[in-house]
């Protein structure tokens, strides 16, 4: 039997890849899980997963790639415990290589300390992998065999999207539904995601993480966790009414300061992006709207927002983002998932960050929709089928 090996750090991710298990074994590959968190660990070993749990590694040989995750970049950890967590990862899959033959490793996006060293590791002994995000788009999600975003190998390649032939009508009546859809959403992917944040194993795995040394990865750090909470209830703004119906305004949906997207996908800094916007609404004689992120917590976006809209007269507004996109003039995003969603509402959108989207004609958008994007949904709990397992692998034919 082959292997294919996988990192969980969160309680979503150890929920999706356990949909893998049993297809898997029915086409003879086991699914070796690794975690560093002790509640996902016992959760496994309860389902009867092969799962192990990880300590720091004593090798403090550095790796060069650690200084590009998201980790170091934010200051979250040292350079030590870093180079240990990713030494301990490569130490644990030359084990399991020595147990049998890892003939995959999926890899949740691209950013974390673990995803640079399983990657690493692939590349190394030649071993296929994959890469996995959420596409934001209902029942579908992103992977690919190279990485996420800019790193895809359709970003470099997006001819590969010219291949596919669908009927237009078959994507005018998927739009149909979707438009519907968005109009009646009322938990979006990112509520979905936010009881990560409120997950109550966290007090297992802080606990875990103090006794026996396990890496704080996240909502281990139980400190962390409750000045994360006290920040978003602190962090208040009052937003601004706007008549969006007359439609004389750009939209710039905020991301999190902290996010990959701003971090690694653009050479454009949140607030470079915000002058840009203000820049051409000022050009266009338009007003600016601008939607924070909900889950930003740093109080410091907060008084700039305050700041930008005594200075230049700006909006801050708080409207269900289907509506913003659906009456605005443009859109102007780093690289989001409304810039997505502005193209299929056939919104004329500015992307300010590498992306794959600014490649888009309608052709490639309905194919990428319709025949590049894996019809599995993120946020289910069934096992996935052996079509979806195999359109998965296929990926990295």
């Amino acid at each position: 039997m082959l292997n294919a090996l996988t990192y969980i750090g969160s309680k979503l991710e150890y929920s999706f890849y356990a949909r893998f298990v049993k297809p898997l074994k029915s086409l003879d590959v086991n699914l070796v899980l690794v975690t560093t968190k002790p509640s996902l660990y016992l959760q496994g070993l309860m389902r009867g997963y092969d799962i192990y749990i990880i300590k720091y590694s004593s090798n403090t040989a550095i790796n060069n790639n650690i200084y590009s995750s998201k980790e170091i970049n934010l200051g979250q950890w040292s350079i030590d415990s870093g180079t240990r967590l990713f030494n301990s990862l490569f130490e644990f899959c030359d084990l399991q290589s020595k147990r049998g033959k890892i003939s995959n490793i999926f890899i949740w996006s691209d950013y974390s300390i673990p995803a640079i060293a399983l990657s690493e590791y692939a590349k190394l002994h030649n071993i296929k992998k994959l890469h996995f995000e959420q596409s934001n788009i209902p029942g579908k999600i992103f992977v690919d065999p190279i990485g996420t975003n800019y790193k895809a190998m359709i970003y470099n390649n997006p001819e590969i999207l010219d291949k596919y032939e669908i009927i237009e009508n078959e994507y005018l009546n998927w739009r149909e539904e979707y438009l519907v859809y968005k109009k009646h959403e009322f938990n979006t992917p990112l509520g979905k995601k936010s009881k990560e944040i409120q997950n109550i194993f966290f007090i297992i795995d802080s606990i875990g993480s103090w006794l026996f040394g396990f890496p704080k990865i996240g909502e281990m750090n139980i400190a962390k966790k409750i000045a994360e909470l006290y920040k978003k209830k602190n962090n208040k703004i009052n937003y601004d009414d706007y008549n969006i119906k007359d439609g004389e305004y750009i939209f710039f949906p905020m991301q999190v300061a902290t996010d990959s997207q701003v971090l690694f996908n653009t050479e454009v800094s949140l607030i470079g992006a915000i002058n840009y916007a203000l820049a051409r609404s000022i050009e266009l004689k338009l007003t600016l709207l601008i939607k924070p992120h909900p889950v930003e917590t740093d109080q410091k976006v907060y008084l700039m927002l305050d700041e930008y809209r005594k200075r230049y007269g700006c909006k801050i507004v708080n409207i269900p983002t289907v509506n913003l996109i659906k009456y605005s003039k443009q859109i102007i995003t780093i690289n989001s998932t409304v810039g997505l969603e502005s193209l299929i509402m056939e919104k004329e959108v500015i992307f300010l960050g590498k992306t794959i989207f600014t490649q888009f004609n309608k052709k490639r958008l309905m194919n990428y929709i319709l025949r590049y994007l894996i019809n599995v949904d993120y946020f289910t709990t069934k096992d996935l089928t052996i079509n979806q397992i195999n359109s998965i692998l296929a990926r990295n034919e």
